[in-house]
């Protein structure tokens, strides 16, 4: 299925769970208008273009997942107390478009309904697959992982008070902030896709090396916007930053076609992710 066909499935499920879903108005009124501010949706459907690559597994769930998690991130993000954004995506910021206490309780809504939809995914995945409550907990714990301390919460944490401004704090930075949910996207692709579990390390490893040249292409594009961030291409010069995002998108081509990734697909989306 190409790029855009996949998008407009996710769409579609998007809508249909956002349906149903029940709680206080406002509350979901918050999130509808977070989860439908013109995002790229690249995490959610790279998870369904890795379950395609493996087979036919349904993994609609765990994309939502996704989307829902990488939405509760940017909310927090956008905060006062945080980046202090009045704009996302040429929009108000939810904090601006509502009020701070109902974007908090958002993210909050969003972070627990991801862990639903994993759940969910988990739940189809034991009846397609006999012995399977290792894949759903490691699916769990992978989802743990890439918000948690070493992940996304760390990421922010480190980039808003970062020890010194040298490459390393640089890189640190972007495998926790960025590459973390494309690590999370890749794993629960993988294991609900029925990947081969003990490959799970290789595929997070891939997984990272596109999270990274994302970024670095992201902050060479807005290089002359990040007057008060962290820049590799300010930090190292725009030189140095290309030839590092060719670098790492030489690793993940490598790394994909090692994992039998590369659909056309697949390869459409790469060039979509890393310029």
């Amino acid at each position: 299925m190409t790029w855009q066909n996949l998008k407009k499935s996710f769409e579609k499920a998007l809508k249909t769970d956002l349906a149903k879903r029940t709680g206080p108005p406002t509350l979901l009124k918050a999130c509808r208008y977070s989860l439908f501010s013109k995002g790229k949706r690249v995490r959610p459907l790279i998870v369904l273009l890795i379950a395609e690559a493996l087979g036919t597994l349904d993994v609609m769930p765990a994309a939502l997942a996704m989307e829902f998690f990488h939405t509760a991130s940017l909310i927090a993000d956008d905060l006062p107390a945080m980046d202090d954004q009045k704009e996302r995506r040429d929009i108000p910021t939810l904090h601006c478009a509502f009020n701070e206490p109902i974007a908090l309780l958002a993210s909050y809504a969003l972070i627990g309904w991801g862990y639903e939809m994993i759940v969910k995914n988990g739940r189809i995945f034991q009846k397609e697959r006999k012995n399977s409550d290792n894949v759903v907990f490691l699916a769990l714990e992978e989802a743990t992982q890439c918000g948690g301390a070493n992940g996304v919460v760390g990421g922010q944490c480190n980039d808003m008070y970062p020890e010194e401004p040298s490459l390393e704090t640089l890189l640190t930075i972007m495998r926790q902030k960025t590459a973390a949910f494309f690590e999370g996207a890749f794993a629960l692709g993988w294991l609900f896709g029925g990947g081969v579990v003990e490959r799970l390390a290789e595929v997070k490893q891939c997984a990272q090396y596109i999270g990274i040249a994302f970024q670095i292409a992201d902050d060479i594009k807005d290089m002359a916007e990040d007057h008060d961030k962290l820049n590799i291409a300010q930090l190292i010069g725009v030189e140095k930053a290309k030839q590092m995002l060719r670098d790492y998108a030489d690793r993940s081509k490598k790394a994909l076609k090692n994992l039998s990734l590369i659909t056309p697909a697949f390869q459409k989306a790469i060039r979509l992710i890393i310029p």
